[in-house]
């Protein structure tokens, strides 16, 4: 008995109980969503083979076979019974639900014929110096239902107050993996016998355990003198998911970048955090639209 009890306590610090019960939330409402797991532990590797690890869950849409969202399950405990929170700060106006989001745009397909290529002449034959396989993939932005509360500042409290996470840090793993997992997937495609076409619509989301709650104050109210906040300036709210919305790579873009400010915004990523409870309500009645005439994606392959 208390080998068990040890076992049980050696499982619970574990965070794949809390994995498992995640895709069993969503296996069990798929009815109610048409989101279907395809792949759990997914390995990725990143392009230039310097990163690689496991994805826990990868979903597909039923209905929109291109889109997939790569999940991370993120459970964090109390020593005692209290529920943990991630805080989202909204200073000043940046209280008003969004639609914007950015997606991991792919598009691969193999060239026959007389293709269409990239920056050349439509309808030139093929050659020898042309690649028999054309592939695409660039961050875009959309815009995105469900709508949410966006913030780019997160404060997260977890049991071990030596380690606190930060949301930054899971975000950028997150991020480097759907890149692996699109890698992964131009691969299948390109293995076809003949390669098929590929297009996908690739979002990353972290699940927590821990409550979402959204800080609604004014910058102004903050005392210059020791960088706090009263009660009474502040408005404190639970939230079912929102986006977390920052320049979230460090890589320097290709081509002429005019500032810094333009840099900073062009490496805007977003991503979805979720509190598992809501998982079934943040997975129905997705629709994505573009947010300008056309996918970036779409005039990438011209």
């Amino acid at each position: 008995m208390e080998d068990q009890v040890d076992a049980l306590k050696q499982i619970n610090r574990s965070g794949f109980p809390f994995q498992l019960r995640v895709e069993y939330e969503i296996r069990s409402t798929q009815a109610d969503h048409h989101w279907s797991v395809v792949s759990r532990e997914q390995p990725w590797t990143s392009p230039n083979i310097t990163a690689s690890g496991f994805i826990d869950v990868v979903l597909k849409h039923d209905d929109v076979s291109t889109f997939r969202l790569v999940i991370e399950c993120k459970r964090i405990k109390a020593d005692d019974a209290r529920q943990l929170r991630w805080v989202f700060l909204l200073p000043d106006q940046e209280s008003e639900l969004t639609e914007l989001a950015s997606c991991f745009e792919v598009e691969g397909w193999r060239n026959q014929g007389q293709p269409s290529v990239p920056n050349g002449e439509p309808g030139r034959p093929i050659s020898e110096s042309l690649p028999s396989w054309w592939d695409a993939r660039i961050w875009d932005n959309v815009h995105l239902v469900p709508s949410s509360l966006q913030s780019e500042f997160c404060i997260l409290q977890s049991d071990e107050q030596r380690r606190q996470p930060i949301l930054e840090s899971l975000a950028a793993e997150v991020l480097e993996s759907i890149e692996g997992l699109a890698h992964e997937e131009v691969n299948i495609a390109k293995s076809q016998n003949p390669p098929r076409h590929v297009r996908l619509f690739i979002f990353p989301v972290i699940v927590t355990n821990a409550e979402i709650a959204v800080c609604r104050f004014s910058s102004n109210l903050v005392k210059i003198d020791d960088g706090t906040l009263d009660s009474q300036d502040v408005k404190i709210s639970t939230v079912p998911f929102i986006r977390f919305r920052k320049s979230l790579t460090t890589n320097f873009l290709q081509g002429i970048v005019s500032n810094l400010q333009t840099v900073n915004r062009v490496r805007e990523r977003t991503l979805f955090v979720v509190n598992a409870t809501s998982i079934s309500e943040f997975l129905k009645d997705w629709k994505m639209r573009a947010q300008f005439e056309e996918y970036a994606i779409q005039k990438l392959i011209r």
